[in-house]
């Protein structure tokens, strides 16, 4: 069974529940709505000892990077950083959609040994700085259940 935002659903046997949660906010003066989106996803090499996790978190931020360089409007990685002592990562990136560049910060931690978490926070470039702030409020108060 699967429940997000007072919905209830059932996911048949096999398939994987990829609930997303979203949140965005009014558009701004390009038209934009900046957005956060969380997601869960497996990591790969299940079955690992629990400390191996930040080697594993690290290689999924490495597929997401190759994911990435691979799409059209891709412009650049702006930067990349592991958290030595815990198990997390982010990667900041710009690409475009359309005429308007997007930054994008990317942030990574474990649920679990096997399910990393991803939270993925969008806006016109011009407008990351003023909304990062806001970004950083919401996810302090993600709690994983």
């Amino acid at each position: 069974m699967s429940r997000v935002q007072g919905m209830e659903i059932a996911c048949p046997e096999g398939w994987a529940d990829r609930s997303m949660l979203v949140l965005t906010a009014p558009p701004g003066a390009s038209g934009i709505a900046a957005n956060l989106v969380v997601t869960r996803d497996v990591l790969a090499g299940g079955g690992q000892a629990p400390a191996d996790i930040a080697r594993r978190i690290e290689a999924h931020v490495e597929g997401e990077i190759k994911r990435w360089k691979g799409k059209p409007g891709y412009a650049e990685l702006m930067r990349r950083h592991a958290t030595p002592d815990l198990p997390t990562a982010e990667m900041r990136l710009v690409w475009t959609d359309g005429a308007e560049p997007l930054a994008q910060w990317l942030s990574f931690l474990p649920a679990d040994p096997d399910t990393v978490v991803m939270a993925a926070a969008t806006a016109p470039r011009g407008d990351m700085a003023a909304l990062e702030p806001q970004f950083h409020a919401m996810l302090e108060t993600l709690r994983l259940t």
